[in-house]
């Protein structure tokens, strides 16, 4: 993983968190921290790897509850948490 894909990870364990976290802390704006949860949600989705469903439901659902204003990162996050829910079969949420 380049030094540019610290958003795009493709494992989720708790130091992959942590180096995540501390790197969109640093990020300017909240704008761009929210689009680097829902790129990152979006990312561990996309592996088809149904361990990575929970961590993608709770940073899409972290991006929509912390930057409700971020708009486009917005609309992205609620269609990811709808797949997730689809995909773990828990359509009521």
């Amino acid at each position: 993983m380049g030094r540019d894909d610290w958003y795009r990870r493709e494992s989720w364990n708790a130091e992959d968190e942590e180096a995540f976290r501390a790197r969109n802390r640093r990020s300017r704006g909240d704008d761009s921290k929210a689009q680097y949860l829902q790129i990152q949600a979006a990312t561990l989705y996309a592996t088809q790897k149904s361990d990575l469903l929970e961590p993608a439901l709770r940073l899409a659902e972290e991006c929509l509850r912390e930057y409700p204003n971020a708009n486009i990162s917005r609309a992205m996050a609620l269609d990811l948490a709808g797949c997730c829910c689809q995909r773990l079969g828990r359509l009521e949420d």
